[in-house]
């Protein structure tokens, strides 16, 4: 029987959830102002890798490492049981990659079918990645650390601005319209109030689950990168500008992650 105190600190976490959730729905918003080009999208996909590359080390990895550790795992069980988790979530996302069609909603763009496939695979990737995300933000408030949940919830709400970013952009790359592409996006950060509300409220048995959920999430997110986007964003040798949006990508959410701990 949950009481009356532990309900206010899940409603508290459950609201903080939804506005990390809501920061991905914002930082989505400047693509209504970008203008279409292959370029343009090539860059777009290369941000969306760095960002997803250093999310999942920095947003995903290392936390859930803490967090096992916090449970009373040593740091070589902790390490064994993340690298499980990634090892589980690259292969469940390669076996949607090989066998799983993406819906029509991706192939009536008049994209080309690998394209189509890869951004829904990337929309996959990054819809699981925030509901570990979320649940983190609720283990906090559930513990009654409120101080520690108000911090997380901060920075995950902060990363999650070019997070958003990066998938309404590479759903413009499909021919989503554009006010699409934001809601689509936004809708991804959407989990995060659930993951929130279900660790605040079984918070005991959040923290035995977060830490592989965590490396599931990333070993995921890993795959898209390694599979999917650096290939796409190849294509042309010569054009460097991919790869400087990758970096840019890539330092942004490493400066964000330290600059917030």
């Amino acid at each position: 029987m949950i009481a009356g105190d532990d309900w206010s600190l899940i409603l508290a976490g459950s609201a903080a959830g939804l506005a990390t959730g809501v920061a991905t729905l914002v930082g989505a918003l400047p693509v209504l102002a970008f203008r279409g080009s292959e370029r343009l999208h090539d860059m777009m996909l290369a941000f969306a890798a760095g960002v997803m590359l250093s999310a999942s080390y920095l947003s995903l990895i290392v936390p859930a490492a803490d967090f096992a550790m916090a449970n009373g795992s040593t740091p070589f069980a902790a390490a064994g049981l993340i690298a499980l988790g990634v090892g589980a979530g690259a292969l469940s996302i390669g076996w949607i990659r090989a066998r799983v069609t993406p819906p029509e909603a991706f192939t009536s763009n008049g994209a080309a079918p690998e394209v189509s496939q890869r951004v829904w695979l990337l929309l996959l990737a990054m819809t699981a990645h925030n509901f570990p995300e979320g649940a983190a933000v609720g283990v906090g408030f559930g513990s009654g650390e409120i101080k520690i949940g108000i911090t997380t919830a901060i920075g995950i709400g902060v990363q999650n601005l070019p997070e958003g970013l990066a998938v309404a952009a590479a759903l413009l790359t499909i021919g989503v319209s554009r006010r699409r592409a934001v809601l689509i996006s936004g809708a991804t950060g959407m989990v995060e109030p659930l993951g929130a509300f279900l660790a605040a409220a079984i918070v005991t048995l959040a923290n035995q689950l977060l830490a592989p959920a965590m490396g599931w999430a990333a070993g995921a997110m890993l795959y898209i990168v390694a599979a999917e986007l650096i290939p796409a964003v190849q294509k042309d040798s010569s054009d460097s500008r991919p790869i400087a949006a990758f970096v840019v990508g890539l330092a942004l959410m490493l400066l964000l992650d330290i600059a917030l701990g």
